[in-house]
């Protein structure tokens, strides 16, 4: 969509890449150690951001307690809220969305609300140890599927679709505007149920769509080399 935007208002000289997301690496993190869980335990990593005006925002949160709550008891999971984004500018911070999700979580032993302040290499290897991830913030999903983990999408702008279209995996997003708690437990239900096929997708599909990302690095040096003349 941002391409053909660009196009239509007279903007030619683009070409479509791939988002930089795709290309992190994560420091090496044992989620299990830290939480002291047991091996063969469910790990289920949420994020939450705040979007919508006070009475939305409050349906949406009461929906991801419902579906932490319900995770829970089914599939006796051990939930990690994890603030992405922890910008104390304009108080784009995580953690107070997610402080007040967990007040209405059942099982707070079954919960862990990650308060650190984490770099890119670090909240990176935290999806790393995930089984199943459940994510607002979009680069959240970006670093969970790259380490191979099914996720479900809560889309809040275009580009959430526009992704995860591109990796034919948008029947695992649904719209901020549109969660409930009975929407996306189905979601859950479904994703457990395929959630072995939806691995094995993502380590044949990834890799090559990791490579196109790399495919950024090469303009952009071809680009700067062109306006120095050589």
């Amino acid at each position: 969509k941002s391409l053909e935007f660009l196009r239509e208002i007279g903007v030619l000289n683009t070409v479509r890449s791939v988002d930089a997301g795709f290309l992190l690496e994560g420091a090496k993190t044992d989620l299990r150690l830290i939480l002291d869980l047991e091996p063969d335990r469910m790990i289920i990593g949420v994020t939450a951001r705040s979007w919508l005006d006070i009475s939305a925002q409050e349906l949406y949160q009461n929906a991801l307690s419902e579906t932490i709550n319900y995770v829970i008891e089914r599939y006796n999971a051990f939930v990690v809220i994890i603030p992405q984004v922890t910008a104390t500018l304009f108080n784009d911070d995580d953690r107070i969305v997610s402080r007040a999700i967990l007040t209405k979580i059942v099982r707070k032993d079954c919960v862990h609300l990650l308060e650190a302040v984490y770099d890119h290499h670090q909240i990176k290897s935290i999806y790393d140890n995930l089984d199943v991830m459940i994510g607002t913030r979009f680069h959240s999903v970006i670093f969970a599927l790259t380490s191979y983990v099914p996720a479900i999408a809560i889309e809040y702008e275009h580009k959430t679709t526009g992704i995860m279209s591109d990796l034919g995996l948008e029947k695992w997003v649904i719209k901020i505007e549109e969660v409930s708690g009975s929407l996306l437990i189905a979601m859950v239900d479904d994703l457990m149920k395929q959630a072995a096929e939806y691995e094995l997708y993502l380590r044949g599909t990834l890799p090559d769509y990791v490579e196109e990302a790399k495919q950024a690095i090469e303009l952009t040096r071809e680009a700067y080399e062109a306006s120095l003349g050589r």
